[in-house]
């Protein structure tokens, strides 16, 4: 019991803390103010009358505190190519559950300078940015919004110099298409404090759209408690994404990097980092069209879930269901928290492939198939075709595995280019080597990074 109530004062002080630090900010705000350009003695009371006094491409400054009794921005629009720019440190407020705030419109802009911070609360939609529309260097932190839309180009000129703190329930109207992030730190935190009369169990979404994708460029993405991410394709480049998906509940076991598939377009991820930490499915595919390929990056999967649930429903690192994923000068790290948990596991028309300089590291410890026939640490091919699983490079930490049937198979091919070899596993005497030099049924040599 002491514990129990030592944890609970803990968390009010901790909450109170976070209200004195946000009352301190807020109190340390001149009263807001709105100007044109360069000319501060002339102020508007709203964004739209400044639009309305303004010439196409010119500047709408902004700063201080705009609080929930101050009309400036109910459903302002900044449009004609004009920029708002936020001079200062500013906070909008507002208490009505149906009031939209700022839409920068096609071919308009939005940015802070001089290291200041744009702070939105309590907005149906806080910021509507259209596509044809940029948000470009600044701070924007946006608190317990309803939405927020980023259907335009968030592009800045470095990570540190754009970044975007997102802490709202859900996020499924965060972009209806493409999220266009480039050379950016997008934050996403998923908060219960505010829930717009949703489920409490409800919460951690992003866009589950027909056409909803990521391009990203040069991007740290860091979620915070997210349930499930479902899109078509994703092109990620040079970037960060790191994911802690909820485990307290929230999304029961809900929780996976999802890729439907898509004929307009294969998934790239090209030297970047993808890290998934408390996930219970992992990455899945779920259609044959669903084209991932991995290179010079690193995937880190940490699955978690408790035995019962992991048992009954599949918890896996990677599973393809249909789908096809190409690993190449990548590294692929799965870790497990029970024994009803699998590294990788593919099924009907999928394939999964690793090319030279990649390792592949799984706990190598458990192979419960006699209960589960796909409870091994090791990839799994299941009922597929024998070629499904295609190795031509890299270094594999697994649990070794004799197949003994035609519907399970632990053991790779070498590919049709040598004659779908199977391949059998061994130790190099000299940690050293880096490359082989296998000759294939042709009589053929072939190169094979060991990496």
């Amino acid at each position: 019991m002491v514990k129990k109530l030592t944890v609970i004062v803990l968390a009010l002080i901790l909450g109170i803390s976070s209200i004195i630090s946000f009352t301190s900010r807020v109190s340390a705000l001149e009263a807001g103010k709105i100007w044109l350009n360069d000319d501060d003695t002339i102020t508007y009371a709203t964004i739209n009358d400044a639009v309305a006094a303004g010439n196409t491409g010119d500047t709408i400054r902004i700063s201080g505190l705009f609080d929930t009794t101050n009309p400036a921005f109910r459903d302002a629009v900044v449009n004609n190519g004009m920029t708002l720019e936020v001079a200062s440190d500013t906070s909008i407020l507002n208490d009505d559950d149906n009031q939209s705030g700022i839409t920068i419109a096609s071919g308009s802009h939005i940015k802070t300078v001089n290291g200041s911070t744009l702070y939105m609360q309590g907005f149906k939609r806080a910021l509507d940015l259209q596509a044809g529309a940029e948000m470009n260097d600044g701070n924007y932190t946006f608190k317990d919004n309803d939405f927020v839309t980023l259907d335009g180009s968030v592009k800045g000129t470095s990570r540190d110099a754009l970044v975007v703190d997102i802490t709202a329930y859900v996020f499924t109207e965060l972009y209806s298409d493409e999220a266009k992030f480039e050379n950016t730190t997008i934050k996403l935190t998923t908060s219960t404090v505010k829930t717009w009369g949703r489920p409490i169990d409800d919460g951690g979404q992003l866009p589950h759209t027909t056409n909803a994708h990521w391009n990203f460029k040069n991007v740290a993405f860091i979620g915070t408690r997210l349930t499930s991410l479902m899109m078509p394709y994703a092109t990620i480049e040079d970037s960060d994404v790191t994911i802690d998906f909820s485990n307290d509940g929230l999304a029961n076991f809900d929780t996976y990097f999802r890729f439907s598939g898509s004929t307009a377009s294969n998934s790239e991820i090209r030297n970047s980092t993808i890290t998934l930490n408390n996930t219970f499915h992992g990455i899945v595919t779920t259609s044959d069209s669903a084209n991932l390929y991995f290179t010079n990056s690193k995937i880190n999967i940490n699955v978690s879930g408790n035995e019962e649930l992991s048992r009954d429903y599949t918890s896996t690192g990677i599973i393809l269901e249909d789908g096809h994923v190409k690993i190449e000068n990548s590294e692929l790290n799965i870790t497990t928290q029970n024994a009803y948990q699998s590294p990788v596991v593919f099924s009907g028309s999928s394939s999964f492939t690793v090319g030279e300089n990649t390792v592949i590291n799984t706990p190598a410890n458990n192979d419960k198939s006699d209960e589960i026939r796909y409870l091994i640490d090791n990839i799994v091919a299941l009922e597929t075709s024998p070629t499904g699983y295609v190795v031509t490079g890299g270094s594999f930490l697994v649990k070794y595995h004799t197949d003994t049937g035609a519907d399970l198979s632990t053991t790779p091919t070498n590919g049709a280019a040598n004659d779908n070899e199977k391949l059998t596993y061994f130790q190099l005497a000299d940690p050293s080597v880096t490359a082989l030099s296998p000759v294939n049924k042709y009589g053929q040599r072939y190169s094979y990074g060991v990496a």
